[in-house]
């Protein structure tokens, strides 16, 4: 099994370039599962706030700001997700779930859509799995001073990744950098 962890900023690019990876080995025939370490995380949070599921993967919706509750959607996911579960359970915690998820699935080809810590880095390489980092910092300008420790972790990652793709300039720009990605990791299967 192939084994990709998506790493970068909120907005650089993790789900577009894992779709159009997902689309580019399932038009050829392989088993593709699409996953993120967040996705029971935000179904659980979609019934403790009693939110629309979508507020939580829609770019748009992810930061729109909940009047009732006072947090964006986004920030409900940091608080409840690293401010409160990882202290209480371990900061392995999500890592662990989405390990123990995995025991049942068989692919050909696994992407994990949001590697934002050491630990979810790890999942992927014990795994013989390949970390891609998206570079999109000249296009979202600086990290801010303010910005969550999940944010911040991902530079961390960086440091580690095999592959760093930039997305600074256009969709089209990205779009032949993820071509080029693919073609590479196909390559390898041969």
């Amino acid at each position: 099994m192939i084994v990709i962890g998506f790493s970068g900023r909120a907005g650089s690019g993790k789900d577009t370039i894992a779709e159009r990876v997902h689309s580019a080995f399932t038009s050829t025939g392989y088993n593709v599962k699409m996953v993120a370490i967040a996705d029971d995380m935000k179904v659980i949070l979609s019934e403790l706030f009693l939110v629309p599921l979508d507020n939580f993967h829609d770019r748009k919706t992810k930061e729109e700001m909940d009047d009732f509750w006072g947090l964006t959607h986004r920030e409900m996911c940091t608080k409840f997700g690293s401010d409160m579960v990882k202290p209480a359970l371990g900061n392995d915690f999500w890592i662990r779930r989405l390990a123990r998820k995995l025991e049942n699935i068989t692919c050909d080809v696994l992407l994990i859509t949001d590697i934002r810590f050491l630990e979810d880095m790890e999942l992927v390489t014990r795994r013989g799995g390949t970390i891609v980092f998206i570079d999109a910092d000249e296009r979202l300008g600086p990290l801010p001073e303010n910005a969550h420790e999940s944010e911040r972790q991902t530079y961390k990652v960086k440091a580690f990744s095999q592959d760093i793709i930039t997305n600074n300039a256009s969709l089209v720009d990205f779009e032949i950098k993820i071509k080029q990605f693919v073609k590479k990791v196909k390559s390898n299967l041969v």
